[in-house]
């Protein structure tokens, strides 16, 4: 099971407890049709209202159901249907929903009275079919992301022998991947990075939702300026999907910004990250590309939200090419007469997104060099936030293994069809501070993730 499935298991897909009354008897014959009924639904063949009662709609719209659905079709498969139903208690059942590479267990509640409809479902786990997944279409990291980053893979250098590699040797390898790549190793002092090793360090790509960085920088400078303070709460803007929690929490949900901050980073969550660059300003996290010294700020505005991103990408032709073509103050103006999040009327386009080839990664996107990543990385290490630090730590993006060789481990990552980036802030035991940044775009095919993941392997132990 994969980490971000813990995501899964939290997700409660049902209408407020107090509406949910108890049937008066047992009906496992209309347990069984809801459940086929349900799955329906999910694959877009029945109305959600005539099968999902009005207070579970009410958190759980249509749309969001898609969007959770759409995902977990991306990772695991068709929804084939369910089986196994067994009848838990009055009006209940637990029961299995089965993926083409996956089986969800779920529980599931409906109506004491006709029509009886669903008032509750409930993914509680999945298990996956195949012991090593098959690589997918593309990492769903960044705006269309699996919440949170996948650890690489399980074969590393032993600690006892690390790896080394010259200069050539790594800069050939990632010279022969397919479109462009680079990546940056530097030990990091008090008079900044240091570069060890690189290859097209200083070549601005596509990042994905490394760009994140940048908002966790700017909130951070808002805390210590006294304008923004962790422990503050936040209303939940408008969801941008899919990928991670918030979008599913509903309007007027609060959390605090350290929350938000954290599933930002951790997760990925894009409504998190959408409603922190709302509080912040954009305006002010451009101002923290300039301070850390991004080399080309001007690619970055004005600075995209996600759910801004995913409505250009998922949407018409149109209007990716008007905003291509569009210089900043113009982009600035469509921006503005677009909706506010995610909209669900694109949400049928989101599969052919997905699993086609790259859309716009050189026009509509975030953009920085391997170099820029590695000052960014170095801004927040020389944070005195220990809040910073612990953030940035929460998802080290390695194995338990690799990780023990550290004495700290940070890591954002970020990837949509044809971007790849991974991004680590590490400090050996010595004492000794390391930033990485590896960096992979294909404007024409979806990326092989496992080429990068071992090369990150190489780059973790480049890092003396």
């Amino acid at each position: 099971m994969r980490n971000w499935l813990i995501f899964l298991a939290a997700l409660l897909l049902s209408g407020p407890a107090a509406l949910q009354a108890q049937p008066s008897g047992n009906d496992p014959a209309v347990l069984r049709m809801r459940a086929a009924d349900a799955v329906a639904v999910m694959q877009q063949l029945r109305a959600a209202s005539d099968v999902f009662n009005s207070a579970f709609l009410s958190e759980v719209p249509e749309y969001r159901l898609a969007g959770i659905v759409s995902q977990l079709e991306a990772q695991y498969g068709k929804l084939l249907g369910p089986e196994n139903l067994v009848q838990s208690g009055p009006g209940k059942a637990n029961l299995t929903l089965v993926f083409e590479r996956a089986r969800a267990s779920a529980t599931m509640e409906v109506e004491p009275t006709p029509p009886r409809r669903i008032s509750g479902l409930r993914i509680t786990g999945i298990s996956s079919q195949v012991t090593a997944p098959a690589p997918a279409p593309a990492p769903l990291f960044g705006i269309f992301s699996a919440p949170a980053p996948a650890p690489i893979a399980p074969v590393l250098p032993s600690p006892a022998t690390p790896f080394t590699s010259p200069v050539s040797s790594l800069a050939a390898e990632f010279a022969a991947l397919p479109g462009v790549a680079g990546f940056s190793v530097a030990r990091l002092d008090s008079s900044g990075p240091q570069v060890i090793q690189s290859h097209r360090g200083d070549q601005p790509l596509a990042i994905g939702s490394a760009f994140k960085l940048w908002v966790l920088d700017a909130l951070a400078e808002e805390v210590a300026q006294g304008r923004i303070s962790w422990s503050q709460m936040v209303t939940v803007g408008p969801p941008s999907l899919p990928g991670g929690e918030a979008q599913l929490w509903g309007p007027g949900a609060q959390a605090s910004v350290e929350q938000f901050a954290g599933l930002m980073i951790s997760i990925s969550d894009n409504t998190a990250t959408d409603t922190l660059i709302r509080l912040i300003g954009r305006d002010r996290v451009e101002a923290r590309l300039l301070r850390t010294g991004h080399s080309r700020p001007d690619l970055m505005h004005p600075l995209l939200m996600t759910s801004e991103v995913a409505n250009l990408k998922v949407g018409p032709q149109w209007a990716r090419d008007a905003f291509a073509r569009a210089n900043g103050s113009a982009r600035t103006q469509i921006l503005a007469g677009m909706p506010q999040g995610f909209d669900p009327a694109l949400l049928g386009n989101l599969r052919a997104y997905i699993e086609g080839p790259p859309v716009a990664i050189d026009s509509i996107e975030w953009f920085a060099s391997a170099n820029d990543l590695v000052r960014m990385l170095d801004a927040l290490r020389q944070r005195s936030d220990p809040k910073v630090m612990q953030i940035l730590g929460s998802a080290p993006g390695m194995n338990p293994q690799f990780r023990s060789t550290f004495a700290y481990a940070g890591y954002k990552g970020g990837s949509e069809p044809g971007v790849l980036s991974l991004n680590w802030l590490l400090q050996r035991p010595s004492g000794t501070w390391y930033a990485i940044s590896a960096n992979w775009v294909n404007k024409t095919a979806q990326l092989d993730t496992s080429r990068m993941e071992a090369l990150a392997q190489k780059l973790l132990a480049a890092a003396p």
